[in-house]
């Protein structure tokens, strides 16, 4: 059995023991506590603030596509302009090549009229001088090849009475020949002048076409650099790659594009099939079914004057039959 004395002891040595215990909780648990303040549960305002600027990405993705698209619009507008463009210098340079062969064709035409036309003068100057040296009255002829232009010529055509068989046709030969002459040389300056005028046309097409390749050239090059910064920021805001964005934009871009070829095309048969063939022939088909529709109710009416028609026709054959008879003797 334990003495008194003993238990008391056990009890001192206990006592420190068991304190000391109890204040190292007491720290280990308030030691834990800050712990616990420094990952608390988010508050509503944080919340908000997240919610926003997801949006706001959002927002800057969507305005950023938008920007691209037009860059691409812009681009593609350009290259169809200086298409157009190139399109008007072919097709003047094909107006500028058959207004060179027309002005080729009237000028021979010219020159070999001007050449008849010299021949017959000469040959009326050989009469006339023939028939001066035998004494013949070929003076007015003479005033024939002096006068100005023809038709002062042909207001001396008492001057041909005068003259045999032979000088008359070479006079009329002569005047006929000069006619030709004056048409045909007015009709080569009017070509020659239609050439100049579309070698102009031309070279404006060409300058114009010059010029819209440079600018669709900067437009290209313009939005090339634009895209690629936008795709840098894009890939920013939507936490990505840039070789994912790049690839998110190139399939925006099949998209648009398909839409944009479609247009194009409908664009160009607009502004160039109308210049390129006229079609005036149109107008004239819907002409022609009009008076195709009008002869069904034209049967209709013909129907009310069937019955009198022929009453006037049977006088109307009896009349020319008597009379051409009866003409023939009395003029014998």
């Amino acid at each position: 059995m334990a003495s008194p004395l003993r238990d008391r002891r056990a009890a001192a040595r206990r006592g420190p023991l068991v304190g000391a215990l109890a204040l190292s909780f007491v720290i280990g648990l308030g030691a834990s506590t800050p712990a616990l303040a420094d990952d608390p549960v988010p508050s509503q305002d944080e919340v908000d603030r997240a919610r926003g600027q997801v949006a706001q990405a959002a927002t800057d993705v969507a305005a950023m596509d938008v920007q691209i698209a037009q860059l691409e619009q812009t681009q593609q507008t350009a290259l169809e302009d200086a298409a157009l463009a190139g399109s008007a210098y072919t097709q003047a340079v094909v107006d500028y090549d058959a207004a060179v062969l027309v002005a080729s064709e009237a000028t021979t035409k010219s020159e070999a009229a001007a050449a008849r036309a010299e021949e017959s003068r000469k040959l009326l100057v050989g009469i006339a001088r023939e028939s001066s040296r035998n004494g013949g009255g070929l003076d007015q002829v003479g005033m024939l090849l002096t006068v100005d232009g023809v038709q002062d010529a042909v207001s001396e055509a008492n001057a041909v009475d005068l003259v045999g068989s032979k000088a008359d046709k070479a006079v009329q030969q002569f005047q006929a020949d000069t006619v030709v002459a004056e048409t045909l040389k007015g009709i080569a300056d009017q070509a020659v002048a239609d050439q100049q005028t579309k070698k102009d046309e031309a070279d404006t097409a060409l300058a114009s076409a010059q010029q819209k390749q440079a600018e669709a050239d900067t437009a290209v090059s313009d939005a090339a650099a634009q895209r690629t910064t936008l795709v840098n920021a894009l890939a920013a805001a939507r936490s990505t790659s840039v070789e994912v964005e790049q690839q998110r934009q190139d399939g925006l871009a099949a998209q648009r594009a398909a839409a944009a070829e479609e247009a194009a095309r409908a664009r160009v048969e607009r502004e160039v099939v109308p210049a390129a063939s006229p079609v005036p022939a149109q107008p004239s088909t819907p002409a022609t079914d009009q008076p195709g529709t009008t002869p069904a109710p034209t049967t209709s009416a013909p129907t009310t004057p069937a019955p009198t028609t022929p009453a006037p026709t049977t006088p109307a054959p009896t009349t020319p039959t008597n009379p051409a008879p009866t003409t023939p003797p009395v003029v014998t």
